[in-house]
């Protein structure tokens, strides 16, 4: 698969080992893997199908979790748009700021080697409720958002 072909490619992270790269497609709320390695190189399968929001930047820590923080929960008025490429072209002229999900929710989630959800962070009222990235250190989870001027730190085990 080319990477052009994807919905919208956000984030992006390396395997370890460079056996594949996930890619975050924020608009279909999903995350892709291409294959570098092995008999599947060059293919691609989905990793994630159906996250609840938009994901946007990746990372992996030493524990290979994929960390994906979500600038904001799917809006059902917003997809009912899919089929209406015109529309979503006119929307797109638009301030990004008129587009940024609203929500009172800031949501994190750790992902397995599977993809399977094994971290469900969520923080009501938060000022991260629009989260654009999550990066692990020890038992320390950094995150950045474009609704504060801060960087949230939570700890967190395993």
């Amino acid at each position: 698969m080319r990477l052009d072909n994807l919905f919208f490619a956000n984030g992006v992270a390396v395997a370890p080992g460079d056996e594949y790269v996930l890619v975050s497609e924020t608009g279909a709320g999903r995350i892709r893997r291409l294959w570098l390695k092995n008999a599947r190189a060059g293919s691609d399968d989905a990793y994630q199908p159906g996250l609840p929001g938009a994901p946007d930047n990746l990372s992996i820590d030493a524990n290979g979790i994929v960390w994906v923080a979500l600038a904001g929960l799917r809006n059902p008025e917003f997809e009912k748009l899919a089929d209406r490429p015109f529309v979503r072209k006119l929307l797109g002229a638009l301030p990004a700021r008129a587009l940024m999900p609203k929500g009172d929710r800031g949501v994190i989630v750790g992902l397995d080697g599977a993809g399977a959800v094994v971290y469900n962070l969520q923080a009501a009222d938060s000022p991260f409720t629009t989260s654009t990235s999550a990066g692990r250190w020890d038992d320390e989870l950094y995150i950045g958002s474009l609704g504060t001027d801060a960087v949230g730190v939570l700890t967190i085990g395993d």
